[in-house]
């Protein structure tokens, strides 16, 4: 038993952020029973009311509901208030508690965003300051619950009304497919956007699951499942979400959807090689407008994505040489930057600027006509 206690020691001592001390501050042990404290368990520290939805295992439930599990012979595993775990061992303890105790320890000390509590855990997004947001799987129903970083006490909820579909078939190319379980949402903070109304996100396997938050529900679509595709979420178009997703570098899907989580339209394109998302700016659900694409720093262009194949960029509504930036063509490390100062209907007024390593800076500043692409310097 000593020998196992000693190996218990050693393997929790990475992550101890105290022991008992006395009155002198020295560390102190009982001769009949030893403690070892963790780190504190984030997630365990926050309060999300009935936990029977969220498939924890009973061990998992007792000690988040009742803070203790009783392994008997004086062994408990202990939460504190701030998530902390705390392991009570009495040394004459049978060899078999010992060996239980450290194996849910472990267990549960490895609790993450990413390990998940339950359905629980596999997202967290820090929304503000003070605010922060999970999501889960309650009751086969996506959840998600704001909670305040200070009193780790839920705020609100949001549950879809629809059932989640628990099983969805993924294909993995090649002419094979499987049918792969959903055991948590899966959902990294780049694949989050904040709305006028709620949040928006991709998730679940290979970010099949197009999940939008407003202001009082849940609405989730799913996307064609591909264990090969890059799929990428931004904001688009009057308030607009995008997603696009891509197999094989030439060709793409996209597809639009509201701030409610309602599809406004899909369509296929050609991938645009070479393109810098920063620098560009949407003015229809199809066509943007900007500087840089395919390695050409010279001019300024309407690119339409719902269009076929066009030298290597898509197809090109309008373009327009800028002469101030004559000096960028042919380079292959322009560092640019942009603006819209105002927009005016079809009048934009922007500004841009562009710089190489080895040149300085080259500022322009106009006003377009993002229909037929006259441009008027100012």
């Amino acid at each position: 038993m000593k020998k196992l206690l000693l190996a218990i020691m050693a393997i929790t001592a990475i992550i101890l952020t105290g022991c008992t001390k006395d009155n002198g501050g020295n560390e102190e042990i009982p001769d009949s029973q030893i403690i070892i404290e963790s780190s504190p368990v984030p997630i365990l520290a926050y309060r999300f009311g009935d936990l029977s939805g969220f498939e924890c295992d009973d061990k998992l439930m007792d000690l988040y509901e009742y803070g203790i599990i009783d392994y008997g012979n004086n062994c408990k595993l202990k939460l504190q208030q701030d998530g902390t775990l705390i392991i009570e061992l009495d040394e004459s303890a049978p060899e078999v508690i010992a060996n239980n105790i450290l194996k849910d320890y472990n267990r549960f000390s490895t609790i993450d965003e990413f390990s998940g509590l339950g359905t629980i855990g596999s997202f967290i997004y820090t929304l503000y300051q003070d605010k922060l947001i999970m999501g889960g799987i309650n009751h086969n129903k996506i959840w998600f619950g704001l909670f305040d970083t200070k009193t780790k006490q839920l705020e609100k909820s949001w549950e879809e009304t629809e059932t989640l579909d628990r099983v969805i078939t993924v294909d993995m190319g090649y002419g094979e497919s499987q049918d792969e379980y959903i055991d948590q949402l899966r959902i990294y903070e780049d694949e989050v956007i904040l709305t006028s109304s709620g949040f928006a996100m991709l998730a679940i396997p290979y970010k099949s699951m197009f999940i939008c938050v407003s202001d009082d529900e849940i609405k989730s679509t799913l996307l064609p499942p591909h264990a090969m595709a890059s799929t990428n979420i931004r904001s688009w178009y009057n308030e607009s979400i995008m997603i696009e997703t891509y197999v094989e570098s030439y060709k793409i899907d996209y597809y639009i959807f509201d701030i409610d989580g309602n599809e406004i339209d899909s369509f296929y394109g050609d991938y645009i090689r070479d393109f810098d998302y920063d620098n560009w700016y949407p003015c229809s659900y199809t066509d943007q407008i900007g500087v840089g694409i395919n390695n050409y720093w010279g001019a300024i262009s309407r690119q339409r994505l719902s269009a076929s194949f066009e030298n290597g960029i898509g197809t090109t509504v309008w373009r327009r040489e800028i002469d101030a930036f004559e000096p960028f063509v042919g380079s292959f490390n322009v560092r640019m930057t942009s603006r819209i100062i105002s927009i005016n209907n079809n009048l934009w007024e922007m500004e841009y600027e562009g710089a190489t390593s080895t040149s300085g800076k080259i500022k322009v500043h106009f006003v377009i006509d993002i229909d037929t692409g006259e441009i008027s310097y100012l």
